[in-house]
């Protein structure tokens, strides 16, 4: 298969000539995916770089996958030009991005990589072997685990570095745009099958989260994408501001949403054109 490097998609997405020599210059050293166009249009298409109403959403997930595996850190991240974005981590904290070259995150988005992949020890690993960790120098560790430290302060996964690495890819429209995954200084060889049993149900259900933030924002305008979405998270995931979500629920359906924003909502159409925050109580 070609590498599709043309600079416009079908749509008329287009790098600018500043992100096109980025791009080049990644590919001089890195790896980069055969539709890295279109998988770009689709990530921006989704906001999600610069907005966070599925931040607390994708937080809980790394704090159970934290809780399964015991690892020191996981993170959930995107992937854009040249940048990897931090959307949800536990195990550091500091800045929300890092380099895109030579990155883990970077790795899971060839397609000649498994969509869910896992290795007790990267550095005895191909795939992994020359993989950075590039976390900001500006990151501090949360948790008082020795292998969180250890993490964080790797440069490669060589020597006593980085060893266990899991991941899946996260999928919108068919491209992948980010990864969820976890990493520990320890080799965990014993995490290995576990890992590719588990992650592929917590990336299908943020890919999901993913996808319909995408087709709303596709089908509708900005103001209106942005307040079902709000909506949409309240409802279907159990928050604090419940009583809120009914609240924007009622000025919602006074656009008369169409039926496919209702059938997100898991709503026959003339029952959620009836609602109201006037007619709904909160015990």
């Amino acid at each position: 298969m070609a590498y599709d490097f043309s600079n416009t998609t079908q749509s008329g997405f287009h790098l600018s000539e500043d992100e096109r020599m980025t791009l080049n210059k990644l590919k001089a050293t890195d790896p980069v995916t055969k539709n890295e166009i279109k998988r770009l249009q689709i990530l921006r298409e989704t906001k999600l770089i610069e907005t966070t109403d599925l931040d607390d959403l994708f937080q809980r997930y790394t704090h159970a996958i934290h809780r399964l595996f015991k690892v020191p850190i996981v993170a959930i991240t995107l992937v854009d030009l040249d940048r990897v974005f931090i959307k949800a981590r536990i195990g550091v904290e500091g800045e929300m991005q890092a380099p895109r070259r030579g990155s883990f995150c970077n790795r899971i988005l060839m397609e000649d990589t498994p969509a869910v992949c896992a290795t007790g020890d990267a550095g005895l690993d191909p795939r992994f072997v020359q993989c950075l960790l590039n976390w900001p120098e500006s990151f501090s560790v949360t948790t008082d685990s020795p292998g969180a430290r250890s993490c964080v302060h790797a440069k490669t996964v060589q020597g006593k570095f980085i060893h266990f690495y899991a991941s899946v890819a996260l999928v919108v429209d068919g491209v992948r745009i980010g990864s969820l995954c976890m990493f520990d200084s320890t080799p965990r060889p014993n995490l290995v099958e576990k890992a590719l049993r588990v992650l592929p149900d917590f990336g299908n259900i943020i890919s999901e989260s993913m996808n319909q933030r995408h087709k709303l924002l596709l089908g509708y305008g900005s103001e209106l994408a942005e307040l079902s979405l709000s909506v949409v998270y309240n409802l279907k995931y159990p928050i604090e501001n419940l009583q809120k979500s009914f609240t924007n629920l009622g000025k919602f359906v006074a656009f008369q949403p169409s039926k496919r924003v209702t059938k997100v909502l898991s709503y026959e159409e003339n029952n959620a054109l009836a609602i109201s925050a006037a007619n709904v109580s909160v015990g």
